[in-house]
């Protein structure tokens, strides 16, 4: 890809409504990189996957050659957030399996704004915050049931050797 392909698609770039030249550096910095190292920019040019750095930031993360690649040349978690700009401590963070980009509490719930619009539009029957809720209380219930396994068997094991 040339240079003035990544400036066209730059032109284009607009951040959820935060106007903060760290938020635009990020997302350019990114895909200089990647196009310096020949990664197939068509995944990163005019796509779903760049409208904005809360795109670009999935599509990176689920993609873990690009992840590792950009986290390596310190481009990923530069301690502001990538949405809003702010300076940031690594408290918040976006997470797709261990690979994490850090945000700020605002850019974080931004992000989450977007997976419940989402999230609402193609699941009609139950929303975003409902589901969230009984993932949360499934994984809780999954960490005691292996506890009260573990316990029964601990208690079977304990029994037997009472009666004999």
């Amino acid at each position: 890809m040339e240079q003035n392909e990544l400036e066209e698609h730059m032109q284009s770039f607009d951040n959820l409504g935060f106007n903060n030249p760290r938020v635009y550096d990020w997302h350019k910095s990114i895909l200089e990189a990647l196009q310096n190292n020949g990664y197939r920019m068509s995944d990163f040019y005019f796509t779903g996957s760049n409208l904005n750095n809360y795109a670009l930031l999935q599509h990176i993360a689920f993609k873990e050659n690009s992840y590792n690649f950009l986290n390596s040349k310190g481009l990923i978690n530069r301690r502001f957030c990538p949405i809003t700009g702010e300076s940031i401590n690594n408290t918040f963070n976006f997470n797709i399996f261990g690979r994490l980009i850090y945000l700020s509490q605002k850019g974080l719930e931004t992000c989450e704004d977007i997976k419940r619009k989402e999230w609402n539009k193609g699941n009609p029957k139950i929303d975003y915050d409902t589901a969230q809720r009984l993932k949360r209380q499934s994984k809780n219930i999954g960490n005691s049931g292996c506890f009260v396994v573990l316990l029964v068997f601990i208690l079977s094991v304990a029994s037997l050797f009472v009666f004999i």
